[in-house]
């Protein structure tokens, strides 16, 4: 593998952990988001201590996502030259997310 470059399981996992970050709500005190990800990368995350799938994983719909690992998925963001929601998941979503369902782009 080249230098700097990222292997494709790496990046698999990687994106993963992105996109659970991204699709996240916030929920007790921490985030949540639906886990319908490669099982591989999901099990690779949580042993890497980056979500929780819970006791029962195969029957759990969502992951946990701590606060603990929420700076290792903004320095993935910054990785992949990304975006993070401007006011976070709590808020609106960003203007450009809207204007996808404007009625000019339909």
């Amino acid at each position: 593998m080249t230098e700097g470059k990222t292997s494709p399981k790496a990046a698999v996992e990687e994106l993963t952990f992105v996109l659970l970050y991204l699709t996240r709500m916030k929920e007790y005190g921490g985030y949540r988001s639906w886990k319908g990800y490669d099982f591989d990368a999901l099990d690779s995350l949580e042993e890497k201590e980056l979500i929780i799938q819970g006791r029962n994983k195969t029957r759990c719909k969502s992951v946990v996502i701590p606060e603990e690992s929420v700076e290792a998925a903004k320095k993935l963001l910054r990785k992949y030259g990304i975006d993070d929601w401007e006011r976070g998941r709590d808020g609106p979503p960003p203007a450009g997310i809207l204007s996808l369902f404007s009625s000019g782009n339909r």
